[in-house]
């Protein structure tokens, strides 16, 4: 498999790039992860400060990337 190389940033960049990547949309992700859609419109939107440790786990594991990556 190709290393994958992403830009710097937060989580609100990575969470577009890992999505985009897979072609998914912000529904998509919320139906497979169970994590609102209002709550992942506000990530990728840059209006939370704070991502919550429920959420974090909940990308990570769906994306198969570390918390930290995410962080």
């Amino acid at each position: 498999m190709a290393e994958m190389e992403y830009l710097p940033g937060g989580i609100k960049e990575r969470l577009e790039d890992l999505r985009n990547r897979r072609k998914l949309t912000l529904k998509e992700v919320a139906e497979k992860t169970g994590i609102d859609y209002s709550t992942l419109s506000r990530i990728e939107n840059g209006n939370v400060k704070k991502v919550g440790d429920d959420v974090l786990l909940k990308l990570a594991r769906f994306f198969g990337v570390s918390t930290d990556f995410l962080a």
